[in-house]
């Protein structure tokens, strides 16, 4: 299938300036701090010394907006996410579907497949990972690019949502921050990134 180009969707709005202009390369979609306490059966002394997601227990996300705006995705989301982050603190980066097939998860690849797609869905046109209680209105008006193997450009307009989101379902890079990422006596918090980054090959079917 070609390429979209800005030509076939210009038409789609008569007031072109309204339409925002988002590079893919390098963007990072979102930073989500999760609290955990540390169970008591293990002792732990460093975070990269964990070695199973049982030592580190959920209690919450740091921000409290990002946890509600998280669960309007679905009540146990901010759970999926903490179970994931120690799984990439352990495992090392992954993307979407890296962690999906790894089996990982206890909620099931079908189940956390569709919930990772919906995230990124959010990512994209909402403001799901700010800070600030989410509105729940979706702008349509951002219009994703990014430049391809061959050097063209190719954009991703809000008829082209799905493609998008299998494309960062595929290649959006989701790690653990070690800068930001800390532990005291008993307690935990890992920062989880969620972003393109270029370390990561770009296929042109949007598989990596």
């Amino acid at each position: 299938m070609a390429s979209t180009t800005l030509n076939d969707f210009k038409y789609l709005t008569t007031v072109e300036n309204s339409l925002k202009f988002i590079h893919l390369n390098r963007l990072v979609l979102g930073e989500f701090g999760i609290t955990y306490h540390l169970n008591d059966g293990f002792i732990i002394n460093d975070l990269s010394r964990v070695s199973m997601k049982e030592q580190l227990l959920f209690q919450k996300m740091v921000s409290r907006n990002q946890q509600l705006n998280l669960m309007m995705l679905d009540s146990i989301f901010p759970l999926m996410m903490a179970e994931m982050a120690t799984v990439i603190l352990i495992k090392g980066p992954m993307t979407g579907e890296q962690y999906v097939k790894s089996g990982y998860s206890i909620y099931g690849e079908f189940l956390m497949e569709h919930k990772l797609h919906q995230f990124m869905h959010h990512l994209l046109y909402a403001d799901v990972a700010d800070e600030k209680p989410f509105s729940g209105n979706l702008d349509y008006e951002r219009v994703y690019y990014r430049k391809g193997q061959k050097e063209e450009i190719e954009y991703f307009p809000v008829f082209e949502q799905q493609k998008l989101q299998t494309l960062l379902y595929n290649n959006a890079v989701i790690k653990i921050d070690p800068a930001k990422s800390r532990r005291t006596e008993k307690e935990a918090t890992l920062v989880l990134l969620v972003g393109m980054d270029v370390k990561t090959p770009i296929a042109e079917d949007g598989n990596a």
